[in-house]
């Protein structure tokens, strides 16, 4: 099993190398969209996307996201040659449409540098807000777009983006994963089978009952009053200080609100031999921290898609089964 999952995680994080094709190795970065939010899922990829920074020299020399982004501030801070990053995850669309407004403000507001958003999966309910979008990043000469499935790339296509790549999830960059040294170890086992379902505005109802559940969470359950009073404290200050820039401050505060978040989820699963979930991010944190996983499906099919894209073909296949 331990080598299985090894294998797995090393084939997926081995595919990520594309992205030094386009963003190269020592590049000077402008990261944007980081999530100010409770979706765990979300900071995950942050933190792998800062490994994969780190391990291939990468520097970030400016940060915002949807409540701190003003165009003059930010211009300030990049050079001729700096890469203009937005967060991947699974919003490029009009499900969360804060994030789509800001990508599209960012190819307005720099038509001279290049833009590259990290793996996502698109999906659009309006065919209206499709077509705004596509006309946006079009618009833009030096615009490229990483999707991280195959579903994904037929609609980027579709939108006749010009320079796309399919690559695999950013939080495949966190392995080997150990966030917190022997929690594994130190962790008493609860249960067979964790069920973290979803219960936000991708929910769907499963065909059938997932297997038996010894525990049935979702992200919010790890999210206390208090990090929702602070993440909402982090984003009015972000917003009250997009005029001139947010001091250092507030993303150390936020680097320790998400490292806090995430080692609530490890510790979580640690408990746990299978997890059974409707989150992608469920499934690929799973696949991390070594454990089998039941995939249901989501409301935009992304989960399915990913599985059908990255691990159907492959050794990873031996550690999903899934609910079509």
């Amino acid at each position: 099993m331990r080598d299985l999952v090894t294998d797995c995680n090393v084939q997926l994080k081995q595919a990520l190398s594309l992205v030094t094709d386009v963003i190269p190795i020592g590049s000077h970065i402008a990261m944007v969209d980081e999530p100010v939010h409770r979706n765990i899922g979300d900071h995950l990829i942050h933190l792998g996307t800062e490994r994969f920074f780190h391990e291939h020299d990468m520097q970030v020399v400016a940060r915002a996201n949807t409540y701190s982004y003003h165009r003059r501030w930010f211009r300030r801070q990049l050079r001729d040659d700096t890469i203009i990053v937005c967060h991947g995850g699974g919003h490029l669309g009009d499900l969360y449409l804060a994030h789509q407004r800001l990508r599209e403000q960012l190819v307005k507001d720099f038509p001279s540098h290049r833009v590259v958003v990290l793996p996502q999966s698109i999906f659009f309910q309006d065919a209206g807000e499709m077509q705004r979008a596509a006309a946006a990043f079009r618009g833009h000469a030096d615009f490229h777009l990483f999707v991280r499935d195959l579903e994904s790339l037929q609609r980027a296509r579709q939108m006749r983006l010009p320079n796309l790549y399919l690559a695999p999830d950013m939080v495949h960059a966190l392995h080997p994963f150990e966030l917190t040294p022997g929690v594994n170890k130190t962790t008493k086992k609860i249960g067979d089978t964790l069920c973290l379902l979803r219960r936000d505005r991708e929910w769907t109802a499963p065909a059938t009952s997932p297997k038996s559940c010894d525990c049935s969470r979702d992200w919010s359950d790890l999210v206390s009053i208090q990090d929702t009073l602070l993440l909402g404290s982090l984003a009015a200050a972000y917003r009250l200080s997009r005029a001139f820039g947010p001091p250092s401050w507030l993303h150390q505060i936020l680097d320790r609100e998400r490292t806090s978040l995430v080692h609530r989820a490890t510790a979580l699963f640690a408990g746990f031999e299978r997890i059974a979930t409707s989150r992608l991010h469920g499934m690929l944190f799973g696949i991390l921290c070594g454990k089998k996983i039941h995939l249901l499906p989501s409301l935009t099919g992304k989960t399915a898609a990913y599985y059908q894209c990255w691990f159907a073909e492959n050794t990873c296949s031996k550690l999903v089964d899934i609910q079509e």
